[in-house]
Formats: structure tokens, C-alpha cells, sequence
């Protein structure tokens, strides 16, 4: 494990002994999105940072990194997140990156706008993209939902710490950690918010192919699919593939199965799809729909022969009336049918840093 730069070490050393207990005069607005509480927590993080201490290195780096930011100091700040991760990155048991990633791009973005005398919204996509070179599909997809949440969520801890004030004119040490941190997320997630959605769209561009297809499942019949693929997978070779039925593909995302390496099918359901491909009765042919879907699958020079169905509720039902009428011989000819209950990684489909290149906007 890698241990706390010194020069760290060396300021905890000159910190008062009894700075835990240490209060700090505060007159905070109200509000959380009242304007003047920006310049209230910027003083506060300012009187903070130089006693603060814990015995936690990894919660004291995290904590004095919101602390920088909330002063004005992203460069320092920049410095301690990638302590942090340093530190991180050598625990055997180091726990998942989630949230961290999005502080960290938040914070370099920042530190960018500071040092290079740029915009935020340049130094922004500049810090996202240089993360994203590095990050993994399956890793990227994740994060998506971190980087999409709502402002609201973020508001409202930081108006529950605010009203836990009580009108009271001093705060202590560890509430003050709490209301920093609060709005530290809260401010983040204020200011980048708007540039997330252009830039996921255009990762996702890069990171996936994907096509509208039509499949033939009976005579005059048809099943409309969306087929997605890591672009990786022209290196990879044919693909297993994991195939959904659905009743409705504008509630589910194709891409969870392809960015763990999976060609990933989402398949609209005869009966509301295309009036004129329907069936008599709704889940009379969903069964041999499956199948026929599964065997033109099997055919496709992207598909390494392995086909599995996974699914809830519609789709659990499509999957299990597939497979329960599956003829003997199927397995073992070209079509492998199999009852997903998760999503494991089939090969590496993880793309290392520097493999990724992308010219970087400066505008």
C-alpha cells in the first residue's frame, strides 16, 4: 500500500492537536441555490483547509480535495484526487470507481480552466475525453448513470445540511466537512450537467456499432431488432451474442450487453411491432419467433454460433417458450440457446490507454 506523500505528513504534523474540535463562524443563507451561498462556502473551505486533519488517509485526501475545490484551488486539488487514486489503484480491495471518476474529471476540468486560462466548457471536454481514452467500455457505461443524475438529487443533501444549521452562527468541524462536500457535489454537477449528454452521444458513437435490422421469422412476417456491437469486436472476431424480446425497446438499452463484449439483439415483439407482421393472438408464435431469430442470428458472419436469451416479465416468458419446444439436435448444430440470469464478460472487449485516440476540441 502506498503511503501519504510526505510533504502531506508534514503539514498533518503542524496541525493543531485539538483542530477536530475547532468551530467556525458561519452565516449561511437559507437556500441552497441562493447566489450568495457560493462565496460563504468558499470562505468556509478557505478556514477549513489548514487545520483539517483524520487519521483516514484515504477519507483526509478525499475530504481536502472537496475542501481545494470549494477554497478555489483546483490545481491542489487536481494534486490530491490523483494521490487519492494512487492510493486507490494499490488496494487489493479498492472500491468501485463510480462517483470518484466523475469528481476526478470535474476536478482536472477545473484545474484546466485554471492553468490554461481556458473556458470551463473547453477545459471540460478536454478532462472528459482524456478520461474516457482510458476507460473501458463496460466501465464507460456505468459511469453514464453517474454523470446523467439529476440536479435535484445533488440539491437536496445539500439543502438537508443547510437546514440542519438551525439559524446557529458557528458550525463544527465535521459538519462543516459535511455542508463543503454537499456543495462541492452539488456545484459540480451545476456546472457540467448541461455538457455531459453531446459528449456521451459521441463516445457512444465511437465505442459502438450499431443498426436498425429487420428479421424474417415466418412467412410475410417480420421482427424488428436493434442490433449493437463494440466496435471492438472487428479485432475480437464473431461475437456470442445475447438476445432480448421486449414489448416496448424505448424502456431498455442494447448497449448493457455489448459493452460487456456480447453482439447484443433487442428485438421488438411481433405483437406491437408492424400491424401488418402481428399475429393472430398475442403470445401464441412468440416462442418460434425466438427461435427463427435465433437461427438467422446463428448465420451472421458476426456471431460466433452462440446464441443466449435473457429477460424479465415479456422477456423472461419469450425466452422460456423458446427453449421449452427447443428441437434435441439445436445445441449441437449451430445455435446455442441458454437462459442468462446475469451478464458476464465473454472475452475482453477492454480497450487499454493510447489504443483510443481522438483529436481534442479546444473550442
Amino acid at each position: 500500500m502506498k503511503t501519504v506523500p510526505r510533504k502531506i505528513l508534514l503539514v498533518l504534523a503542524a496541525l493543531p492537536a485539538l483542530a477536530a474540535a475547532q468551530d467556525f463562524e458561519l452565516d449561511a443563507p437559507a437556500s441552497a441555490t441562493d447566489p450568495a451561498l457560493d462565496n460563504v462556502m468558499r470562505d468556509l473551505a478557505e478556514r477549513v483547509v489548514p487545520v483539517y486533519q483524520d487519521d483516514d488517509s484515504d477519507r483526509f485526501l478525499s475530504n481536502l480535495a472537496a475542501l481545494q475545490m470549494v477554497a478555489g484551488d483546483p490545481a491542489a486539488a487536481r494534486v490530491t484526487r490523483v494521490t487519492l487514486q494512487e492510493r486507490l489503484n494499490s488496494e487489493a480491495n479498492a472500491p468501485p470507481a463510480g462517483r470518484a471518476v466523475v469528481y476526478e474529471i470535474y476536478t482536472h476540468a477545473r484545474a484546466i480552466e485554471a492553468t490554461e486560462r481556458v473556458p470551463f466548457t473547453t477545459a471540460y471536454i478536454k478532462a472528459f475525453r482524456d478520461t474516457f481514452n482510458r476507460v473501458d467500455d463496460f466501465h464507460a457505461y456505468e459511469l453514464e448513470s453517474w454523470l446523467t443524475m439529476p440536479l435535484e438529487r445533488l440539491e437536496e443533501p445539500l439543502q438537508h445540511e443547510l437546514d440542519a444549521l438551525g439559524g446557529k452562527s458557528s458550525i463544527e468541524l465535521g459538519q462543516a466537512l459535511d455542508l463543503v462536500r454537499a456543495w462541492f457535489a452539488y456545484e459540480a454537477y451545476r456546472s457540467f450537467g448541461g455538457l455531459v449528454p453531446p459528449l456521451l452521444e459521441e463516445d457512444k458513437e465511437e465505442r459502438y456499432v450499431i443498426d436498425e435490422i429487420t428479421i424474417p421469422v415466418a412467412k410475410n412476417a417480420t421482427v424488428a431488432a436493434r442490433l449493437v456491437r463494440p466496435t471492438a469486436a472487428s479485432e475480437l472476431g464473431p461475437l456470442p451474442t445475447l438476445l432480448e424480446f421486449t414489448l416496448d425497446r424505448s424502456r431498455m438499452d442494447a448497449r448493457a450487453a455489448a459493452a460487456r463484449g456480447y453482439a447484443s439483439v433487442l428485438a421488438l415483439a411481433r405483437i406491437a411491432g408492424d400491424p401488418a407482421s402481428r399475429p393472430r393472438a398475442p403470445f401464441e408464435s412468440d416462442g418460434d419467433d425466438a427461435r427463427a431469430v435465433i437461427d438467422w442470428i446463428a448465420q451472421q458472419p458476426w456471431s460466433d454460433g452462440r446464441v443466449g436469451m435473457q429477460g424479465t416479465g415479456y422477456g423472461g416468458f419469450v425466452a422460456w417458450s423458446a427453449a421449452k419446444r427447443l428441437p434435441a439436435d439445436d445445441q449441437r448444430n449451430h445455435a446455442e440457446l441458454v437462459l442468462s440470469l446475469g451478464l458476464p464478460t465473454p472475452r475482453s472487449a477492454r480497450r487499454q490507454g493510447g489504443q483510443r485516440r481522438r483529436a481534442l476540441a479546444q473550442d
